[in-house]
């Protein structure tokens, strides 16, 4: 585990962490796990703020960028801006979420994931594809890319960006572009096709 949330958290910035993982087994850059940032009531003024971490994998094993294991344990989350680059022989998952409620959605805008495997790799998941909808996250902006292989976007009935952006109107002004990157880091070479609106609530891309 690059970063490990468990019980009952109360972060209200997650950012500028940079996390390589090299190893064997199977492997987490962030783990997020029941009731995070659930309400007030817990301390928490807000979604966990989760913007511009890098987190690169290279294993032999099962590796996920980012894993969100909440379900009816309801955490609040936001990712933007964040890069995950993961490199294994089996399978993996770039993002990995499990909203639960329209009351408590979650919001992934202008993330970047690369999966390179040439075996099955999910870009994006869900704890249940019961919550796939934009009642329960909104999710626009992105960049997926795989270059090789079969690959998934929101769970394994769609293993193509536009009949996921069809199915569930999540997703729009995505892409699939393979970035240009300023090794070793995930830093992009800036790429016209790979614009996307300024957040203003993220100061620094």
């Amino acid at each position: 585990y690059g970063i490990y949330s468990y019980y009952s958290t109360t972060i209200d910035t997650l950012q500028n962490n940079k996390i390589k993982i090299e190893n064997s087994s199977t492997a987490y850059g962030m783990y997020f796990c029941y009731y995070q940032n659930y309400t007030s009531s817990y301390g928490a003024k807000g979604p966990m703020y989760i913007a511009n971490n890098e987190i690169i994998i290279s294993n032999n094993s099962t590796a996920y960028g980012i894993y969100d294991n909440s379900g009816s344990s309801y955490s609040r989350l936001d990712f933007f801006h964040n890069s995950i680059y993961i490199s294994n022989n089996t399978t993996a998952y770039g993002i990995r979420i499990y909203p639960y409620s329209s009351s408590y959605k979650y919001t992934l805008l202008n993330n970047n994931v690369y999966l390179n495997t040439s075996s099955t790799g999910y870009l994006l998941y869900f704890g249940s594809t019961s919550y796939m909808s934009t009642s329960y996250c909104t999710i626009k902006y992105n960049n997926y890319y795989k270059p090789s292989g079969t690959a998934y976007y929101g769970s394994s009935s769609y293993s193509s960006l536009s009949s996921w952006q069809s199915a569930y109107s999540q997703d729009l002004n995505s892409t699939n572009v393979n970035p240009s990157y300023v090794n070793p880091m995930l830093e992009l070479i800036p790429t016209a096709s790979l614009l996307c609106p300024v957040l203003s609530y993220v100061p620094k891309d």
